[in-house]
Parts: C-alpha cells; sequence; structure tokens
C-alpha cells in the first residue's frame, strides 16, 4: 500500500495465492485480467435496462469516461480537479493522451489531463500481483460546481457490503449474449457483494482488494453468500476499468472501490463476465491516506476550503503542499516509479 520495497511473496490469506500470473482462490479461482462493462443478466434483464441518465440531476453525474489515446475507460471526480482511476488504464501515458468526458447534461464536457500519479506500488498484472492498481488524474480546469464529487469510504466494511458498479465499459447478458461495445457517452449501472477480501500484502494489515463472484443466474455460487438476483447482480466489461464501485445505498454515493479485474474460477466458465465468473477491485480505504497526499500536493492554490477535494486526515492538518510533494517523492523512491 505504501510504495515500499516488497520483501518475498506477497503477504496474502490461506486462500489466495499468487502463482504464474494468476490469482488462485482455494484452488479454484484460475485466471486474473483487466476488467472490460456492467453486464446485465439474461432475458428479460438486458444492457439497455442498466443504462444510466446523462443528466445533473443522477446520483453518478461524477462519474466519468477516462479517454486514453481514444479508447474509453472509466473514472470517478475525487475533487473538482482530481480523477481517480486504475493505473492499467493510463499506464505509461503521458497527460497529453489523455481527456476526461463528463455527461452530466445534454452536451458532454471534456477535460484535458494536466498530469497522472500512479501508485507507486503497482507492478502489473504479469507480475504478478493486482494491488495498488490505482492512479489520479490531475485536470487542467476544475470541473463545474454543479457536478457531484464523492467522499471516501474511509472505514473498512464487512463481507457481504453490496456495492454500486458505475462504469462506460461494454456490456452484455451474463449468458454471454447480448454484446455491446463500450461507448464514452454510456453509461452503465449494477450491483454485486463483496464476497471476500484481500489485505495489504506488504504486511500493512489494511483491506487492499475485494473479491466477488457473478451468480445472478442459475450459475454455481463460487465464493458463497447470496445472489442479487438476475435484473440487479452484475459484473463488468471491456472499459469498465476504472469505475467506482459506491456503498449501496449512501446519501450522498460513497466510493467504497475502484473496479479493476475480472477473473475465472477452475471448472467453470472462462467467457469474461459471463455468470460464474468473477472479479475485484481496489478498496479506498486501504489507499486513503495515498489518496489524500496526492489530492493535497496537486491541488491548486486557487482552490479555496469550501472547494477542497476530500477531507485530509488529522496528521496531514495543517501541512503544506511541499511538504507532502516531499512525502510523495520519498515514496517513490523506495517504491517503484510513478512515472
Amino acid at each position: 500500500m505504501s510504495g515500499r520495497a516488497r520483501h518475498g511473496p506477497p503477504a496474502l490469506p490461506a486462500w489466495v495465492a499468487l502463482a504464474g500470473g494468476a490469482i488462485a482462490l482455494a484452488g479454484a479461482l484460475a485466471a486474473a485480467a483487466p476488467a472490460i462493462a456492467v453486464m446485465a443478466g439474461a432475458l428479460p434483464d438486458t444492457p439497455a435496462a442498466r443504462v444510466d441518465p446523462n443528466v445533473a440531476s443522477s446520483p453518478y453525474a461524477g462519474v466519468g469516461a477516462v479517454i486514453v489515446d481514444g479508447a474509453p475507460f472509466s473514472g470517478v471526480l475525487i475533487g473538482r480537479r482530481h480523477v481517480l482511476t486504475a493505473a492499467h488504464v493510463v499506464g505509461a501515458a503521458e497527460p497529453s493522451r489523455i481527456r476526461f468526458r463528463l455527461n452530466a447534461g445534454p452536451q458532454p464536457a471534456l477535460f484535458d489531463a494536466a498530469q497522472v500519479i500512479r501508485h507507486p506500488g503497482f507492478v502489473a498484472f504479469a507480475t504478478p500481483n493486482v494491488h495498488d492498481d490505482l492512479a489520479i488524474v490531475v485536470l487542467a480546469a476544475d470541473v463545474p460546481p454543479e457536478v457531484p464529487v464523492y467522499p471516501l469510504q474511509r472505514a473498512e466494511l464487512p463481507v457481504g457490503t453490496t456495492f454500486v458498479a458505475v462504469g462506460y465499459g461494454g456490456s452484455g447478458q451474463g449468458d454471454g449474449s447480448g454484446r455491446v461495445a463500450a461507448d464514452p457517452a454510456v453509461k452503465r449501472v449494477g450491483r454485486n457483494a463483496a464476497d471476500r477480501y484481500v489485505r495489504d500484502d506488504e504486511g500493512g494489515g489494511a483491506q487492499e482488494v475485494y473479491l466477488f463472484d457473478f451468480d445472478g443466474g442459475g450459475a454455481p455460487n463460487a465464493m458463497g453468500g447470496g445472489t442479487l438476483g438476475n435484473p440487479v447482480e452484475t459484473s463488468f466489461a471491456s472499459g469498465d476499468s476504472g469505475a467506482p464501485a459506491f456503498v449501496a445505498g449512501s446519501t450522498p454515493p460513497r466510493l467504497f472501490g475502484i473496479n479493476t479485474f475480472l477473473s475465472a474460477f477452475a471448472g467453470g466458465p472462462t467467457d469474461p463476465g459471463t455468470f460464474g465468473t468473477g472479479g475485484g477491485g481496489m478498496v479506498v480505504a486501504g489507499y486513503a491516506a495515498w489518496i489524500d497526499a496526492t489530492v493535497a500536493a496537486t491541488t491548486p492554490a486557487s482552490v479555496g476550503a469550501a472547494d477542497a477535494d476530500a477531507p485530509l486526515p488529522g496528521w496531514l492538518a495543517g501541512v503544506t503542499a511541499a511538504a507532502l510533494a516531499s512525502v510523495l517523492a520519498r515514496t517513490r523512491r523506495h517504491g517503484r516509479a510513478a512515472g
């Protein structure tokens, strides 16, 4: 989580093992890959039924498309100039290759990226490690004041917590039919539950990764727990990488996680995003200190207290942006380059 050097294999619970680039769950979770949109259930549910309207009154109007070299992915506003997304979405791209599109009214709004900060601990899926897959895109201008900015869920939540996934990826139905491509103008919504957590791979103890299974139809419930049902439960599709997961029922929506990967279970279906597969993402509570420090260090001095991006923890109170930049620089030296 902190970006310090790793010593030996990741400290994962006994039911998780990393081998050969794949993440294994009790010998059952056979593969993990970048997340590909919010999926629908089988008929009579359809991808069209999962679309969120592009209106300012939507509680998810602050979820936008992160466009990298013309390809749409997803991200969420955590400040007037700060978009939280997945590190593998931005990759090594320079800010000039990244734009953020908001659909909070009849006309889309496009924002240029001024800076990209990748979590220094991210080492990509092939390393293998799914931890630390976060990045913050700093915009060149503020988003309009009426667009929602989302607070972090800072306390850990129990297994079984329902989350709302909102993204710009493609879609389809859980039985593999009805596929549609990702579209930066189409935002989709669905729900699932956090079936398991993986804690800090560097021994810090915090929840960093959440895992779920997609059993909206009649597929085996690979991780146990209940199903939310065919018209509700979802998984991801191409373009949903970086999409937010909000705590279901929270007002305003509190940001629980960032969706980052899909997975398959040994002996089960392997078609991504279909019934019987799974996925997961980053738990923002486990990364709140890094997020807060990064936001504070990249917030223009012209932004007043009323427009501050996110509440700072007690240990950051009164710390200057210059001091925070120094903290981030030291973190990068002891971990992987933030790019």
